[in-house]
């Protein structure tokens, strides 16, 4: 495939792609929170109607992810975000961009350390790769509405699978560092990732 041919190919899959993304967006207007958002979301959602504060809903959340340490798994940072559910504040229709974006980012970042960092591929081979690759996985996943619109079931695998590809990228490019801050930074951004990650579901 010659340099004209791959860019159409990777245009045309691009715009696929951003299609196919479109009705995944616009099904959010149809979503509220289900099950266990509301166990986990009532304190913060209480909080909010109160005092329309976001600092405050943030400590509520932190409140309920001790209490969850404590009397059930530690799977504190989880915790945390499932307690900040977007339903709390009335925006559970922002659930699916924000799952799906993290996804996309996710996926386009370590590609591109694979394959221009470290493979060195073309510009245009990375498009074209990771276009297909992102929409393979968003297409055929296995459960649309676990994958990307029930908050707290969907944040606890995809948002986690996301933020372990960041955390891959950052390993990368921590190898790749030549220079000594550059290695301070990435190192204290990958040693916060892991923490974060570690306090996830059980699988990453």
């Amino acid at each position: 495939m010659n340099k004209k041919q791959l860019k159409l190919v990777t245009s045309i899959a691009i715009v696929i792609l951003l299609l196919s993304i479109i009705p995944i967006f616009w099904i959010g207007q149809y979503l509220h929170p289900f099950s266990d958002d509301y166990v986990f979301g009532a304190e913060v959602h209480k909080v909010w109607n109160a005092t329309h504060s976001l600092s405050a809903s943030i400590m509520a959340a932190w409140n309920v992810a001790i209490n969850m340490y404590h009397i059930w798994q530690g799977t504190y940072s989880a915790c945390f975000l499932m307690a900040m559910q977007p339903g709390a504040f009335g925006m559970y229709w922002i659930v699916p961009i924000v799952l799906l974006t993290s996804l996309v980012t996710s996926t386009f970042t370590l590609m591109y350390m694979i394959m221009r960092k470290v493979l060195h591929a073309s510009k245009l081979e990375y498009l074209f790769v990771s276009t297909i690759f992102v929409l393979i996985n968003v297409q055929f996943v296995y459960s649309p509405y676990d994958a990307f619109y029930w908050y707290n079931g969907a944040m606890y695998y995809t948002l986690y699978y996301s933020l372990s590809l960041f955390l891959a990228s950052l390993l990368i490019a921590f190898e790749l560092s030549c220079n000594k801050y550059s290695k301070y930074f990435i190192g204290g951004a990958t040693i916060f990732l892991t923490i974060f990650i570690a306090g996830g579901n059980f699988v990453s």
